[in-house]
């Protein structure tokens, strides 16, 4: 009989990558603004909650959720270096980003509740 050896990952590490993932997210981000047309481009922000949902569950993906609204908000859309929207249709992709977010993390939360096998840190 073969057996896998299991290695449990310590739950702060799953928030640890949710928010280098996150942080590493908006830096390449912020080196594409001479690319970007003046775009935000906030979908950019579903790889490291998905990533962080998928590894962690629920905590890690809304985790990465929260921090890439603060962060997309401050140093993303517009007024920059300021919390706040300069026009409605930035402040409904902002929204939007974010309920995709949580979306995301209560579904992969559901897998996992649900038994669902898949290959996340557990």
């Amino acid at each position: 009989m073969i057996t896998a050896t299991h290695r449990v990952t310590p739950r702060w590490r799953l928030y640890a990558i949710a928010v280098v993932l996150t942080v590493a997210t908006l830096l390449i981000r912020i080196g594409m603004r001479p690319w970007d047309g003046g775009q935000p481009l906030l979908i950019l922000f579903l790889f490291p909650i998905i990533i962080s949902a998928y590894l962690g569950g629920l905590g890690p993906g809304l985790l990465a959720t929260a921090l890439s609204g603060i962060l997309a908000n401050y140093y993303l859309v517009p007024p920059i270096g300021q919390f706040g929207f300069a026009t409605p249709v930035a402040f409904a992709h902002w929204v939007f980003q974010l309920l995709a977010g949580v979306l995301v993390s209560v579904l992969f939360n559901e897998l996992e509740k649900a038994g669902v096998p898949y290959d996340g840190i557990s």
